[in-house]
């Protein structure tokens, strides 16, 4: 049953609003495989800030990795980690917002689009979220993809300021 308390089948709840649902909406029922929607918490402004600030917490326990995998010499799994840190943050300042894109590639264009776009984050930082995203999907499917040591070097430095701007607007 819908919140309207009616049972239907699901058309698919991304055909509304633009192609994605409402935060809010995901939370209260989803479709499984056959189309049948079933229920979900519904999350309120404490919940949604709570869980938020879960996923930042977690995209800085994540950037902390990084130093030991690049000493051990894991390169395409320190690139897989900066790139998840920065994805962590990225998806609690969408969470905050109320604005849930579902896929990485749709937190990708949602950052694009809200915060970028907008001036609120700059060009440089959402590139370098792109940027992350490429190399995260090349050295973990490409086939002979390394990843290096001067690799790491580079990117560090741009994932910790793309997470510490999205700390500054978790804050607003």
């Amino acid at each position: 049953r819908n919140r309207n308390g009616s049972a239907n089948k699901c058309t698919c709840l991304a055909e509304k609003d633009l192609g994605k649902p409402s935060f809010s909406d995901t939370f209260w029922y989803e479709c499984n495989e056959r189309g049948d929607r079933t229920m979900k918490e519904q999350l309120n402004r404490e919940n949604i800030e709570a869980l938020s600030a879960y996923r930042f917490l977690r995209a800085k326990e994540t950037l902390k990795e990084i130093p030991y995998l690049k000493q051990q010499g894991y390169y395409n799994t320190a690139v897989n980690r900066l790139y998840y840190a920065c994805y962590y943050a990225a998806v609690a300042l969408l969470i905050k917002h109320e604005i849930n894109p579902g896929t990485h590639a749709g937190v990708k264009q949602m950052i694009g689009l809200h915060f970028v776009a907008t001036g609120r984050m700059s060009r440089e930082l959402g590139r370098c979220f792109s940027l992350l995203f490429e190399r995260r999907h090349s050295s973990d499917y490409d086939d002979f993809a390394y990843s290096s040591e001067e690799e790491i070097d580079e990117l560090l430095p741009k994932a910790t300021d793309f997470i510490e701007a999205i700390e500054v607007l978790l804050k607003e």
